[in-house]
C-alpha cells in the first residue's frame, strides 16, 4: 500500500470550506424562483400537500385517490417542512437542497478518510455538486431523488467504514432501510455493489450476530409501513405499489420517450447527466481499477466505488424503463473516483494509462465544441472557425508540444503533460461552470402561476372557467389553481359550448382561459376582455 502522507491542517479545512461553499451556492440560489414545471414535481407537490390537508400521514393520496407510486419518507420531510415554513416553491425543494448540501459534504469526508488529501476533498467535493444531473433534477427540485441520494451517499460510507468498525453495518442497515422508504428498490443499488465489493476483494469481516441484527434494523425501518398499508388497503396496494410501479417498471417500459433505449442508452444518459467530466470516468476507472488487482486493504474502496458505480448503470440498464436520471445513484461513487484521478500527479500513471486519459479528453473536446457553441467554447474556438477545427488545431499543439518535449527529454516530455493536463482540467472547470450558469440563468415559468398571479392581482375571489378538461387535470395546473387559501373556484367546462355561452351570458368579472389556437365566435369576443396571452393560452375576463 503507497504511504500517504496527510496534507496540513489548513489546506484541508480550506477545502471543506470550499466545498460547503460551492454545494450551498449550487443547491439553494433562487431555489424558489422557478415554478413547478414538471409533472413528477407537481404530482410530489400535490400528494404532499394532501397530507397536511387530510391530515392522514399514513396512507398517501391524491386528489382523493390512492398514491402508491412511491414509499412515503420524502413527503413526510416535505410536509413537515412547509408546516413549518408555509407552502412555496421553495420549501417544496428545500429538503432535496439539503439533501445535496449533506450528500455533498459526505463525499467530502469520505475523500478525507480514503486519502487524507486536500485535493482529493477539495476536487470531489467541488465536482458532484456542479454535476448537470445534481442541479438541475436531483437536488433542485420537489422530488424524492435528492433524499434518496444522500440516504444512498451515508449508506455507503457507513458500509465502508464498517470494514474496521462491524458493528457499523447495523447503521447502515438502518440507513437503507430509510432508503427504502424514499424510493423503495432503488435503495439497493449501494449494498449490491458492496456485495460485489467484498466478493472481489474476498473479505467477510463480519459475525453473523452482525448480519442478523443489520437485516433486523433494515425490517424494523421498513416493514411498519408497508404492513399497515397492505392489511389496510389489501390488494390495491399490492397492485399499484408492487406490481405495477416495481414489477412492471423492470418488464415493460411504462414512460413514453422518444428515445430508442438500446443496451447502452444509459452511458449516454451519464454523459449527460456528468458532463464534463464524464469523459474521465473511464480513466479513473481504469486507474481504480489498476489498484484493485493489488487486492491490499487500501484498496477496497476503489472496488466499492467501482461495484456502486458500474454496477448502478448497469442493473437500470437491465430494465425496460429508462430515464435518465435513474442512474444518478452512481454519480456520487464517480465523482469520487474523478476526483482522485484527477488529483493524482499524472507522472504516477502508466504509460497505457496516458494514453487513455489523451483519448478521453481528445472525446470531451469534441463533445463540448459541438454541443456549447456560445460562452467559453465560442470564445475558445474564436468565434470564427467550426467546432471540429477547433479541436483539431487543439490535438495538433498538444501534440507538436509533446514531440518536441520527449525528443529533448523524457523529464521534460512529462512536465509538458503535466502542464497540458492541468490546462485541460482548468477548462473542464470552465466548462462546468458555463453549463451551471445557464441553468441559473434560464428563464422557465408555468403559464398557470403567471395566470393565478394576474388573476389574484385583479380579484382573489372571482371564479375561474377553464375550456378544455387537460388543462385543469393536469397536476401543473392543480398545484397553482388548487392553491391553500381556496379562495377560487376554478371549473372545467370541457367542451360544452353550451356552458361556455352561459359563462359569457350570466358570469360577469368571471375570468375565461382558452387556448390561442381556438376560434371564438365574433359575439364570444364581444362579451370577453383580453387580459393576457401566455404559454399559447389567452386569459379572458368576462364583461
Amino acid at each position: 500500500m503507497d504511504t500517504v502522507v496527510p496534507s496540513p491542517r489548513r489546506f484541508v479545512v480550506a477545502a471543506f470550506i470550499g466545498v460547503f461553499l460551492i454545494a450551498s451556492f449550487a443547491f439553494f440560489w433562487n431555489l424558489g424562483v422557478n415554478p413547478i414545471a414538471n409533472a413528477d414535481e407537481g404530482v410530489h407537490a400535490l400528494v404532499t400537500r394532501e397530507i397536511r390537508e387530510s391530515g392522514d400521514w399514513l396512507t398517501l393520496h391524491i386528489r382523493g385517490d390512492f398514491y402508491f407510486r412511491k414509499p412515503p419518507l420524502s413527503f413526510w420531510v416535505r410536509a413537515a417542512t412547509q408546516t413549518v415554513f408555509g407552502e412555496n416553491e421553495f420549501t417544496d425543494r428545500l429538503p432535496s437542497a439539503l439533501a445535496g448540501l449533506g450528500a455533498t459534504m459526505l463525499i467530502a469526508a469520505w475523500a478525507w478518510l480514503w486519502t487524507r488529501k486536500a485535493s482529493v476533498v477539495l476536487a470531489a467535493g467541488a465536482i458532484f455538486p456542479l454535476l448537470p444531473s445534481t442541479f438541475t433534477h436531483t437536488f433542485r427540485t420537489g422530488e424524492t431523488d435528492g433524499v434518496l441520494l444522500f440516504f444512498l451517499v451515508l449508506s455507503a460510507l457507513l458500509l465502508w467504514r464498517s470494514l474496521r468498525k462491524p458493528w457499523l453495518l447495523v447503521a447502515a442497515a438502518g440507513v437503507i432501510g430509510l432508503a427504502f422508504m424514499t424510493k423503495s428498490v432503488a435503495s439497493g443499488v449501494v449494498p449490491i455493489g458492496f456485495l460485489l465489493a467484498l466478493l472481489v476483494h474476498r473479505r467477510w469481516p463480519y459475525r453473523w450476530s452482525h448480519v442478523v441484527v443489520a437485516l433486523a434494523t433494515f425490517f424494523a425501518v421498513v416493514a411498519p409501513w408497508h404492513a399497515y398499508e397492505f392489511v389496510t388497503q389489501g390488494r390495491a396496494f399490492w397492485d399499484q405499489y408492487v406490481g405495477y410501479h416495481i414489477l412492471q417498471r423492470v418488464e415493460i417500459k411504462l414512460h413514453i420517450t422518444p428515445q430508442h433505449h438500446g443496451p447502452f442508452w444509459y452511458l449516454k444518459g451519464v454523459d449527460q447527466g456528468m458532463f464534463p467530466w464524464a469523459w474521465l470516468v473511464v480513466p479513473a476507472a481504469a486507474y481504480a481499477v489498476s489498484k484493485v488487482r493489488r487486492r491490499d486493504e487500501g484498496t477496497f474502496s476503489e472496488a466499492f466505488l467501482l461495484t456502486w458505480g458500474i454496477g448502478t448503470v448497469v442493473l437500470f440498464s437491465l430494465a425496460a424503463t429508462k430515464l435518465a436520471w435513474y442512474v444518478a445513484p452512481a454519480f456520487p461513487a464517480f465523482a469520487l473516483l474523478v476526483g482522485r484521478f484527477v488529483a493524482t500527479p499524472f507522472g504516477k500513471c502508466t504509460s497505457w494509462l496516458r494514453w487513455l486519459t489523451g483519448l478521453a479528453i481528445i472525446g470531451y473536446l469534441v463533445d463540448a465544441f459541438v454541443q456549447y457553441r456560445t460562452g467559453l467554447s465560442k470564445v475558445l474556438s474564436l468565434a470564427v472557425v467550426s467546432p471540429y477545427v477547433a479541436v483539431a488545431g487543439v490535438i495538433a499543439v498538444i501534440a507538436v508540444v509533446l514531440v518536441i518535449a520527449f525528443r529533448r527529454s523524457p523529464e521534460m516530455g512529462r512536465k509538458a503533460m503535466s502542464v497540458i493536463s492541468a490546462v485541460l482540467l482548468v477548462h473542464m472547470t470552465l466548462m462546468s461552470l458555463v453549463v451551471f450558469s445557464r441553468y441559473l440563468r434560464a428563464e422557465d415559468e408555468n403559464r398557470f402561476r403567471v395566470f393565478r398571479n394576474e388573476i389574484v392581482a385583479r380579484d382573489p375571489h372571482a371564479t375561474v372557467y377553464i375550456l378544455d378538461i387537460g388543462y385543469i387535470t393536469s397536476p401543473l395546473s392543480a398545484i397553482y389553481w388548487e392553491g391553500p387559501d381556496h379562495a377560487r373556484q376554478v371549473i372545467a367546462l370541457k367542451e360544452d359550448q353550451a356552458a361556455f355561452q352561459a359563462v359569457l351570458d350570466g358570469k360577469p368579472g368571471a375570468f375565461v382561459i382558452v387556448e390561442q389556437s381556438r376560434a371564438l365566435q365574433v359575439d364570444q369576443l364581444k362579451k370577453l376582455s383580453h387580459v393576457k396571452d401566455f404559454g399559447q393560452l389567452s386569459l379572458f375576463r368576462v364583461q
